[in-house]
């Protein structure tokens, strides 16, 4: 068990080291050498798993912010199968965190996840159906989160008076058009 704490310990501090300098790692995608595509690959599937790098929300966070989706995105699209199979494995992994579920989408990995669906590599259909499900449970959560939000307000527009139901009605329908209160006209008396 002491052994099995110190390892624990040691991958804790590797992580901690690698995430700081993910930006680094990720650029690493950014060549045309495929042995060194797929190490990086590898390390970035294994720092954005649960199982290797149990808090791996900071690499996600780390990961979100880098300019180097595109080049996954070449990677799962038209690398080797092997390359294929590890990225589509990163953005499994990347996929159930909402900045970098978002990074990967504007990158275009949705479009790109569907089309892998019909891969005749079955690994490969495995994890981008995996990735796909963790980008629609983000967005049922989301959508969850937003119905929750708007019973909440609908209950307290129950509860207020007549004026101040108009007036919340007024700032709802506001927020529907897309105003802000900036750009809202000013309310008349």
């Amino acid at each position: 068990a002491e052994r099995c704490a110190t390892n624990a310990d040691s991958a804790a501090r590797f992580g901690k080291e690698v995430r700081g300098r993910i930006g680094a790692v990720f650029s690493m995608l950014s060549t045309d050498d495929t042995e060194l595509a797929q190490t990086t690959l590898a390390a970035l599937g294994n720092f954005t798993s649960d199982e290797f790098d149990p808090p791996p929300r900071a690499t996600r966070d780390a990961l979100a912010g880098q300019d180097y989706w595109l080049a996954l995105m070449n990677w799962a699209e038209l690398g080797d199968v092997p390359s294929k199979i590890l990225a589509c494995a990163v953005l499994q992994n990347s996929c159930v965190h909402h900045a970098s579920a978002s990074a990967a989408v504007q990158a275009g990995a949705e479009s790109l996840l569907r089309a892998l669906l019909s891969s005749p590599e079955e690994p490969l259909r495995v994890l981008a159906a995996a990735a796909l499900d963790n980008l629609q449970a983000l967005a049922d959560e989301a959508a969850a989160a937003a119905a929750a939000e708007a019973e909440s307000a609908l209950q307290g527009l129950r509860a207020a008076e007549p004026s101040e139901r108009l007036e919340a009605l007024q700032s709802l329908a506001l927020l529907l058009d897309g105003c802000t209160d900036a750009d809202a006209p000013a309310a008349q008396a």
